[in-house]
């Protein structure tokens, strides 16, 4: 058997017209037969986030990011949680399981994210974002064109000093 919804139904009797009531479900209005029915779910299948909006080590421009993702389960999910730097944090959902959750930003932080997502027999699937980061600063956004900057504005600085220095110096061999 596979992961489902089953439903099962036995009835006996024998030829003699005996009942068998041990699982007291007699009916004398069913010509005398016991019928016993139980209905039960099958899941071995544990629940699968995917399509998670942030990776490892992502750089996020904005004051507030919206992330997604979506949970995939066979039977039905019982519970959804978020945790943003371990403090859980609110998740919306849809029918279809599709989630969206937010975080703020936090400059020169590095943020963890972890999804765990309970499925309606107890077992749980989830996702993980580790280093990513959330922030309006330059300095995190741009670091290579902060760097070129500041090796231009050295080399300016540096290239003054030398011709100052030249300059200065080839002005007093004139004077002399």
């Amino acid at each position: 058997m596979g992961d489902g919804r089953y439903h099962v139904s036995v009835r006996s009797s024998d030829l003699a017209e005996n009942v068998n009531t041990s699982s007291g479900f007699y009916d004398r209005a069913a010509s005398g037969e016991a019928a016993a029915e139980v209905s039960f779910i099958l899941d071995e299948t544990d629940p699968v986030v995917c399509g998670l909006s942030v990776n490892d080590g992502d750089v996020i421009e904005a004051d507030e990011y919206e992330g997604t993702f979506r949970v995939v389960e066979n039977i039905g999910v019982a519970d959804v949680k978020v945790f943003v730097d371990g403090q859980e944090a609110m998740a919306k959902g849809d029918e279809y399981g599709n989630y969206s959750f937010r975080v703020k930003k936090a400059a020169f932080t590095d943020r963890e994210l972890e999804i765990v997502a309970t499925d309606l027999a107890g077992r749980t699937g989830g996702a993980k974002a580790t280093g990513f980061r959330v922030t309006t600063s330059i300095l995190e956004l741009h670091p290579v064109w902060v760097a070129g900057i500041a090796v231009a504005v050295t080399l300016l600085v540096c290239l003054s000093v030398f011709a100052l220095v030249k300059y200065g110096n080839s002005e007093r061999r004139t004077s002399r």
